[in-house]
């Protein structure tokens, strides 16, 4: 047996359960007891200010107080599995939040794009094909549209129920809103990615999405090119390409 691990075991479930069976055998008094629930008070708060921080247009949406009770629920059946609180509520809070509040059917999109927002800043750094580069190989008479390019790993393509991009940069912001949201059911395709160290968003229209698309998986220019082509006879793939490298997009798949 090791006392020591046994405590630390005890207290991470008191913590995450509320329960202190395992943890008898080190309480002495009632005031211990107490002690303890300060420490369990102090772990539901930074699991809540972890999510207010992670997901804040629901927190706008919602209002801090309404916020912080979902949140508290949230905690005591979904308790962090990681030593850090760095994305907390990515594996399912967007899902709780759909199942715990029903009347509000737009509230997972603003959900969403929070999340896929924090995915994108917390995201691997990929190499990126630059202009730079790109010149690079011209001038040794490499054939670019044969080169294989996928976007780089902060991109995100994210396509919502409901048309709500602008409300939600608003209340990312931290803007209140003057009048209650009414939005008709329209898919909304979205790009999230990280240029430069800034988590860019834009509105995909359905060339855009069917070219990103492609990319995503990974593909070369000439395949991109040609699927574009189906949507607007007219697609000119070289402006379209200068705009990805400017906005740091893509990378060369080895």
């Amino acid at each position: 047996m090791n006392p020591l691990a046994d405590y630390f075991n005890g207290f991470s479930n008191y913590l995450k359960l509320g329960s202190d069976d395992t943890l008898a055998d080190f309480l002495e008094t009632e005031s211990d007891a107490r002690f303890m629930s300060i420490y369990r008070n102090g772990f539901f708060k930074s699991c809540q200010s972890a999510l207010k921080a992670n997901f804040p247009s629901v927190l706008n949406l919602l209002g801090d107080e309404y916020f912080s009770q979902i949140a508290r629920v949230y905690v005591q059946n979904y308790p962090p599995k990681k030593s850090t609180l760095i994305g907390y509520g990515e594996d399912n809070f967007t899902e709780f939040l759909s199942e715990t509040i029903t009347d509000l059917p737009y509230l997972k999109n603003f959900a969403l794009l929070d999340l896929y927002w924090l995915k994108s800043l917390n995201s691997k750094e990929s190499t990126v094909w630059d202009s730079e580069s790109v010149t690079q190989m011209a001038s040794e008479n490499v054939d670019l549209s044969q080169v294989p390019v996928s976007l780089v790993a902060s991109s995100y393509i994210v396509t919502t129920d409901y048309p709500v991009l602008s409300t939600w940069a608003l209340l990312k912001q931290g803007d209140g809103l003057t009048k209650h949201i009414k939005l008709a059911q329209e898919e909304e395709s979205i790009l999230i990615w990280r240029c430069s160290g800034e988590v860019r968003v834009r509105v995909l229209d359905k060339l855009d999405l069917v070219l990103l698309q492609s990319l995503a998986t990974g593909t070369k220019l000439e395949t991109a090119t040609l699927n574009a082509l189906e949507i607007d006879k007219n697609f000119d793939i070289s402006e379209y390409f200068s705009e990805l490298l400017q906005n740091r997009l893509l990378t060369l798949q080895v």
